[in-house]
């Protein structure tokens, strides 16, 4: 038997932010291809999942009814009602129209069949307003089945506002929200609220009333965890009560070390004008990079903390905390509280509050271990005489912390960014930051644009790399149908 046909390959970048995913090309870029196959039975299987069905949604049509078949041209009048029929595999389309409806997620999709996927139509972003509805907006939990967790869900392209209190409430696996807006909510705008494997990507998220993105290990005692979810390329603002971005144990009973998050990734993400950054209560093995924190005009950059209880307990969280900018912080760039061995590299610190007792970085005395790794960073403020560093109750300047063996590649000066004013943070070709980082592999090596790194014999410190000479990438094969 003789299969015939062509993979065609298209794609355009329109938005900075998703370059990460789509390979190393440039912005303006598009790639086309078309390759003849000619494939002999017996040489290469393939295999078809069950056909995926289309279905639309559209209240501003006349004729729109949940009594439809969901079809284009008669479509259903809630996202509610393709909830309820949608099964693995297939997609709901939803096309422009203010939805004031709750939502509630029947089942779960499939990791061999396909996600359930819901998403605006073309470029339309519709709304899910949340004016006098339920607490829980878009719900994981799931009835009619007791409220068992739901997994392999997607929402993509909607914009979310007014919800009473959280506009996702997340209960499962290997869900994703992109490419929403979310905002004017009563408290946290993304719960993860145990779950393994969700991405929460390319979101702006602005105006909540408590945090902006959230996972906790709820039901510790029952094994349930959340692990190993990937928070990246979010566009986080105006959060003026909390934190952008946080995650804890919400276990009860105090086990606080057993049920922390293990491997969850934050990547990428621009944070500003929020009263705090990050917040991480007994994360392990997390990998936090590429970020950047701007305006943190209440507390913390990054905070590794316990609960004001438990002040004494320490844990080794094995992170790494890489090519992130952390600047004009209220206080500490970095407190760590009771997190052991942390490795931070490649950052730059910029203009952060070295007075009144706060520093570019804190770690608390309990947490000293010789695990704990300073390197290859950048210090820049009012002063070099400032005491840049509290290190387990000992302040030091960047030469001082030299002295006792950490910061040995690490200095103090300005990493010139492109036009700070206008929040362009990018260093400039002739900036210090250039060149001057460690190379650390995979897979920290690529930055917040796309852009391979090293450019030239280093990684540059930051989240940034400078492209070295003409900005021209080969073609990569990313999709094909």
């Amino acid at each position: 038997m003789l299969f015939t046909g062509y993979i065609f390959v298209t794609r355009i970048f329109p938005n900075k932010l998703l370059q990460i995913k789509l390979g190393e090309l440039s912005m303006m870029q598009k790639l086309t291809l078309f390759i003849p196959l000619f494939l002999v039975a017996g040489f290469l299987v393939f295999t078809f999942p069950s056909k995926a069905t289309t279905y639309y949604v559209d209240k501003s049509n006349p004729n729109a009814s949940d009594n439809n078949p969901g079809t284009q041209d008669a479509p259903w009048a809630s996202i509610q009602k393709g909830v309820d029929v949608a099964q693995a595999g297939d997609t709901v389309y939803v096309k422009y129209a203010i939805y004031n409806e709750s939502i509630t997620m029947r089942r779960s999709g499939d990791a061999s069949i396909g996600s359930i996927v819901f998403m605006g139509f073309g470029n339309q972003k519709p709304v899910i307003d949340g004016s006098g509805k339920s607490n829980k907006l878009i719900n994981w939990e799931g009835v009619p089945d007791g409220g068992v967790q739901k997994n392999y869900n997607t929402f993509n392209g909607f914009e979310i506002r007014n919800a009473t209190k959280w506009a996702f409430w997340i209960q499962g696996d290997h869900n994703t929200i992109t490419n929403c807006e979310i905002h004017n909510t009563g408290h946290t705008a993304i719960q993860i609220i145990t779950g393994n494997y969700n991405v929460i990507s390319n979101n702006e998220i602005y105006n909540t009333g408590w945090n902006a993105i959230s996972w906790e290990a709820n039901n510790g005692n029952s094994g349930i965890r959340t692990d190993y979810n990937i928070i990246e390329h979010n566009y986080i603002h105006d959060i003026p009560n909390h934190v952008a971005i946080n995650g804890f144990p919400n276990e009860g009973a105090g086990n606080w070390d057993q049920y922390g998050g293990v491997g969850n990734v934050v990547r990428f993400n621009r944070v500003e004008n929020c009263l705090e950054g990050f917040y991480f209560r007994y994360e392990k093995e997390m990998e936090i990079y590429g970020n950047i924190l701007w305006n943190i005009f209440g507390y913390q950059g990054i905070h590794f903390h316990v609960t004001s209880g438990d002040n004494s307990s320490t844990y080794n969280s094995n992170s790494k905390i890489y090519n992130n900018i952390i600047a004009y912080c209220e206080q500490n760039g970095i407190f760590n509280t009771n997190a052991k061995n942390l490795d931070i590299m490649n950052n730059i610190f910029y203009m952060n509050s070295n007075e009144n007792s706060f520093y570019d970085i804190e770690f608390k005395s309990r947490t000293q271990s010789s695990g704990n790794h300073l390197d290859n960073n950048i210090y820049f403020g009012d002063s070099p005489s400032q005491k840049q560093i509290n290190l387990y109750g000992t302040k030091y300047t960047i030469p001082e912390i030299q002295a006792i063996g950490m910061e040995l590649n690490g200095f103090y000066t300005n990493p010139l960014f492109t036009d700070e004013a206008n929040g362009n943070y990018k260093p400039q070709n002739n900036s210090p930051a250039v060149d001057a980082g460690f190379n650390l592999g995979f897979p920290y090596n690529v930055d917040i644009d796309g852009v391979s790194r090293p450019q030239r014999a280093a990684f540059d410190i930051g989240p940034y790399e400078i492209i070295a000479g003409a900005d021209v990438y080969p073609p990569e094969l990313i999709d094909a149908s």
